[in-house]
């Protein structure tokens, strides 16, 4: 053993050697290192997930350990000794910083900082800009641009999970005479380099710090959640790591990342630790604009998780005295962890676009309709039943617009809420930004599925999209020879509403379908074409859709299904066609509130066998969100038969009875959509009561 008299018992490794800076550093930071072993290294997923639990001081170890081996085993010129030790001490503070709950609390310190007016400064974001700037200052060279665009994308949660590496570095600087004096090798010039391997992304050492840590967490972390465990030996994950290489080797690399991704899948990124988190967050920042928590706490090294869980449940600190905390917040709290609160997860909507200047603050503010406040972001999800979680997506490269960035968004609905209406007014303010290609198939089905008494439900709208399609394909066959086909009109002039160009930043819309279909070369379109035009405009905005200038195009399509009525297609064709010509009519009418549609929604039977066919079939669903923030249901059954009152009589009332007894601030209609005249071949579609209406 090398420099070493001793040996730590680990549980991943099983030995690890105590070397000399090991020993020194722990004994002259003995509460530091203690505090460590009292905070959870994987925050609050123990908490939401069964698992074995281990603290954050073993992980911090176990770094420790993977850069011993990985500057043993490097061979490179340029990793000169003098990079060697601090490097060592860089991986024994690196987690030091971290505060009880981890990435939890450090998010909530920052969305704390960022309520109110954010141009504005606050005690609670001048806290979290001292410690940040404090290590930006200490690095030389660095220009004042680069230390504010840091600086912003902490503050914007954009880097958040770095956070806690500034406050790590802050204890290095605040105690660096007393590490210098401790350590024998170590100069003045090392705390530059230090830093840089803390904080600098653009450094070997930080790039090297990374690999370290990411070779432990993965493999303890498989260790602790159960899974297949990893046990990669260090020769091997770093035998091809450089300072022009710092990376693990090829075949090891696959390894630890195809875990990682099982890993963030399973357990990180589960839609209940997400949920879960967000609520902590805002509960937590809740309490920490309040007057009465105290920033030393942060640093207190008393305040391990237990005791921070028991300021936020309780209001009482560590000598046990009630510190007059709100009580709203911390009533919260011990509903949350008493697991008095639950949400669900509804819809997962990746790769957003929205404009690069935008933050995840600014797009909770402007989704959920809220106006910069104190409070406005903490309280919504307890007052409306509906949760946001946006997260940074990563971009598309070249793909990606320069004046857009992507996001992730997750809505969480809370488990018994009768708030349906908030759901709808989501779905409204992301809808001019909806992939037609992608989110809105998921919105569709995802909603379908929360209104469904089997809490399951699929889209197949396959035979309306077949019929318009042969309407639209008719109308071209007709066109004039210099005249342009249809699909090219209708894209050029729906370009032309600005109030909808947000609809053409995102990769699917614009290439996928818009260039798609207007670049095609080819001077007939094959059928296939046609299809995908389709399903894109029965998911575009219904407003777009509705506007003076292209309405005449849904005209058109609509008197062409007419005028297909009365050919020698068979009763099943004919009806078939009239629901795709029911659903062009409902689009094209204009109530002048927000509409959302569903075509073809089939709830799943799950006592049904496997290729059994699913009786709970409606052909179309209306959701149109008033002024008044009142809901209004409209659920149409289309037929053409002569006893149409029979048909889906069970099913509507089904959907009624679920509907009213789940949701409030409703008003259900049922309708019947029948021809005007079927016997003297007068298609248009007209509505009949079907007489399972309510308000709630």
């Amino acid at each position: 053993m090398k420099e070493s008299d001793s040996i730590r018992r680990d549980p991943l490794y099983r030995i690890i050697e105590e070397t000399k800076e090991l020993r020194k550093i722990e004994s002259k930071f003995y509460r530091l290192f203690q505090r460590l072993k009292q905070i959870n290294n994987l925050g609050l997923i123990p908490s939401i997930l069964e698992m074995g639990v281990y603290p954050k001081y073993e992980h911090s170890l176990g770094t420790f350990y993977q850069i011993n081996n990985l500057l043993e085993i490097i061979d490179d010129p340029k990793v000169e000794n003098k990079y060697q030790l601090p490097l060592k001490i860089a991986s024994l503070f690196l987690h030091t910083g971290h505060l009880p709950f981890t990435y939890s609390t450090e998010k909530a310190l920052l969305l704390a900082s960022n309520l109110g007016d954010r141009t504005k400064e606050n005690e609670i974001k001048n806290y979290v800009k001292t410690k940040v700037y404090n290590i930006l200052d200490e690095l030389e060279a660095w220009d004042k641009d680069r230390k504010d665009k840091i600086w912003q994308k902490i503050l914007s949660k954009e880097d958040a999970k770095d956070f806690y590496k500034y406050l790590s570095a802050n204890i290095v600087v605040n105690n660096w005479v007393r590490i210098k004096e401790e350590i024998e090798g170590l100069k003045e010039e090392h705390l530059q380099i230090i830093l840089k391997d803390m904080v600098d992304k653009s450094s070997d050492g930080y790039q090297f710090l990374q690999l370290a840590d990411k070779a432990d967490y993965v493999q303890r972390d498989a260790l602790y959640f159960g899974t297949v465990q990893l046990d990669v030996s260090p020769s091997h994950l770093y035998r091809e790591t450089g300072a022009n290489n710092p990376e693990f080797s090829v075949d090891e690399e696959k390894l630890i990342e195809n875990n990682l991704d099982y890993l963030k899948e399973r357990f990180y990124e589960d839609s209940h630790v997400r949920w879960f988190s967000e609520i902590f967050e805002k509960i937590l920042a809740g309490l920490i604009i309040s007057k009465n928590f105290d920033l030393n706490w942060f640093e207190d090294y008393e305040y391990g998780d237990a005791e921070f869980k028991r300021l936020a449940i309780d209001g009482l600190n560590k000598d046990n005295e009630d510190i007059q905390l709100p009580d709203s917040w911390t009533t919260r709290a011990q509903e949350l962890f008493n697991k008095d609160i639950q949400f669900k997860k509804v819809f997962d909507l990746e790769q957003l676009s929205f404009p690069a200047d935008k933050d995840v603050i600014d797009l909770e503010y402007d989704l959920t309709d809220k106006r910069e406040s104190k409070k406005g972001l903490l309280t919504y999800p307890f007052l409306r039943g509906v949760l946001l979680d946006i997260d940074y997506a990563e971009p598309r490269g070249f793909l990606q617009k320069s004046n857009v960035k992507p996001f992730d968004v997750r809505v969480f609905f809370k488990k018994g809420s009768s708030k349906l209406e908030e759901l709808i007014r989501i779905i409204e303010n992301i809808s001019p930004r909806l992939s037609i290609i992608n989110h809105t198939k998921h919105l569709r089905e995802k909603l379908a599925a929360e209104i469904s008494w089997t809490k399951d439900a699929r889209i197949e709208n396959g035979t309306t999209i077949k019929a318009i399609t042969e309407a639209i394909k008719a109308i071209d066959e007709e066109r004039n020879k210099n005249e342009q086909q249809f699909m090219e009109k209708f894209l050029s002039r729906i370009s032309k509403r600005t109030s909808f160009d947000t609809l053409w930043d995102d990769f699917d819309n614009q290439v996928l379908w818009k260039s798609t279909i207007s670049d095609f070369p080819g001077s007939t379109y094959p059928d296939q074409l046609y299809k995908t035009f389709t399903r894109g405009l029965l998911a575009l905005p219904t407003k777009l859709l509705q506007y003076d200038t292209v309405k005449p195009y849904l005209n058109h399509i609509y008197e062409k299904m007419v005028e297909k009525m009365d050919t020698g297609v068979n009763t099943v064709e004919k009806g078939e066609m009239f629901e795709g010509l029911s659903i062009i009519d409902r689009i094209r009418r204009d109530n002048e509130n927000f509409q959302f549609f569903i075509n073809g929604m089939i709830f799943v039977d799950p006592e049904k066998e496997k290729g059994e066919k699913d009786d709970n079939e409606f052909d179309i669903l209306e959701f149109i969100l008033q002024e008044n923030d009142k809901l209004k249901i409209q659920a149409y059954s289309c037929s053409i038969a002569d006893n149409y009152e029979k048909k889906d009589t069970e099913q509507m009332t089904n959907l009624a009875d679920t509907i009213r007894h789940n949701y409030t601030n409703i008003s259900f209609k049922s309708k019947y959509i029948v021809p005007e005249d079927r016997e003297n071949n007068r298609w248009e579609p007209i509505l009949e009561p079907a007489g399972r209406d309510f308000e709630t």
